[in-house]
């Protein structure tokens, strides 16, 4: 290694030293500076920010040229979707008029069946085991 280099990384070093040094010495200082410019960041900077962003927004939505061509294409598709609907339409009218008009056979209504297959625990008739209901055994009395 030359004598250059050396002294390049003894520099280097003393360099970082001293900014150990100069830290350790103001390390209060420091901290308190950090703080006050953290606070500063979230109580003003950072809405600052935000406001220009939006603001910048409103400006590039609301450009004369870019509403002009978006209102363009939505009026082509308006008018895409209104003939298509058109179209529909009168296929509709077209096939009504071709099939001749039916009766609609009215239809009985059925009464609901009552379901008596299945368990439901909350009606003690529904089990299917030993009848209707729970029957607990007869109990054994021994008698001496």
């Amino acid at each position: 290694v030359t004598f250059v280099a050396r002294c390049c990384v003894a520099t280097m070093i003393d360099l970082a030293f001293d900014l150990f040094r100069l830290i350790h010495a103001n390390k209060w200082s420091i901290i308190f500076a950090l703080i006050v410019v953290w606070q500063v960041k979230a109580n003003f900077l950072d809405d600052y920010v935000a406001e220009r962003r939006h603001q910048k927004s409103m400006e590039e939505a609301n450009d004369p040229e870019r509403v002009r061509i978006l209102d363009r294409d939505r009026e082509r598709r308006l008018e895409e979707m209104q003939e298509r609907q058109r179209k529909s339409a009168m296929e509709a009218l077209k096939k009504k008029k071709d099939q001749p008009e039916q009766p609609v056979p009215k239809t009985k209504k059925k009464k609901p069946q009552p379901r008596s297959s299945g368990y439901n625990p909350m009606d003690p008739s529904s089990s299917s085991s030993s009848g209707p209901g729970y029957k607990p055994p007869k109990r054994k009395v021994q008698r001496s």
